[in-house]
């Protein structure tokens, strides 16, 4: 099994240039565990990597934080896109019944996004490098879509587009009948986890790991008047992806060259989807949040890909 770690450091500290992120770690490598502690690792590592978070990536954490009404300056969704990925909502929030806490009151119009719109799926691309599949292509700021976007699945558009009823809950961004007649592409895939952890930080570059707690027998509490430890606190989410050995392949087989079946771009996007839809329903207002370019990584037969993406707080 191969795993990839990603982490996104929130700046929270000064004389550090200006910028919501300002460390991003990409460690890819071999053999995922959890540790004693329940700590993601690696049992060997192969390489490592930074990571950017394009314009629209910013926009949307200020708008949500700060809880801004719409920007003028739209970022453009997949929808806007060629391959046309995703649904895509008119602004009014028309399938949601709005209620006061779905207003600003003070500026008197709706929120930026639907309340339940949030980071929750990824995808994948193969022109991330150039043509020697070694030299990376540098990601831009300006970027809103990855380079070369290949879809997960690619298969026969029947029996319900060929997912099985829990592939259904997994695979979006659904393409009918565009890159083939009577194939179905899907090239959004939810995550496979995540979680949210606070734990105890010995210094800048080595994490004690134990995490803290406010209830149970083993519990370490920072509110406590009896706490004492001097280690800092580290605050993270974790996403897990997971790119299974059906993916990608389908792609490259029916362009003659699953040999090639690689990716070296990755990105996660952020998206609204009703709580209540069906199973034919997509996700809309898809945007990408965060983007990797790396060496091209072959994809085998036999591989299961792991990617453990980081982003931290403090």
């Amino acid at each position: 099994m191969k795993s990839i770690k990603i982490n996104d450091k929130i700046n929270t500290k000064d004389g550090i240039k200006p910028n919501i992120w300002a460390k991003t770690q990409i460690i890819g490598g071999y053999d995922y565990y959890k540790d004693d502690k329940g700590i993601s690792q690696l049992g060997e590592v192969v390489f490592e990597e930074t990571n950017i978070v394009p314009i629209g990536g910013v926009q949307f954490v200020f708008e949500q934080v700060f809880g801004i009404g719409k920007s003028s300056f739209e970022i453009p969704t997949l929808h806007n896109t060629p391959i046309d990925i995703g649904d895509v909502e008119d602004g009014t929030l028309s399938n949601i019944t709005l209620d006061t806490n779905d207003i600003d009151v003070e500026q008197g119009i709706p929120l930026p996004h639907n309340w339940n719109e949030k980071v929750c799926l990824f995808g994948v691309g193969c022109n991330g490098t150039a043509s020697n599949n070694i030299t990376i292509v540098s990601p831009e700021y300006k970027d809103y879509m990855l380079d070369g976007m290949v879809p997960f699945r690619f298969i026969d558009s029947n029996n319900n587009n060929g997912l099985t009823v829990a592939e259904q809950d997994i695979y979006f961004g659904k393409v009918t009948n565009k890159l083939a007649a009577g194939k179905t592409a899907y090239f959004l895939k939810k995550f496979d986890n995540i979680e949210f952890y606070h734990r105890l930080n010995d210094s800048d570059e080595y994490s004690d790991g134990t995490e803290l707690k406010t209830n149970g027998s083993s519990s370490i509490n920072p509110f406590s008047p009896d706490y004492s430890n001097t280690s800092t606190i580290e605050s993270y989410v974790e996403a897990k992806l997971i790119i299974n050995k059906a993916d990608i392949k389908e792609w490259f087989d029916y362009n003659g060259n699953i040999e090639e079946t690689r990716i070296n771009s990755i990105g996660l996007f952020s998206a609204y989807r009703p709580l209540d839809a069906s199973s034919d329903t997509d996700y809309a207002n898809v945007r990408l949040f965060s983007k990797f370019n790396m060496a091209s990584e072959p994809l085998g037969l036999t591989k299961e890909l792991t990617i453990l993406y980081r982003v931290y707080g403090s």
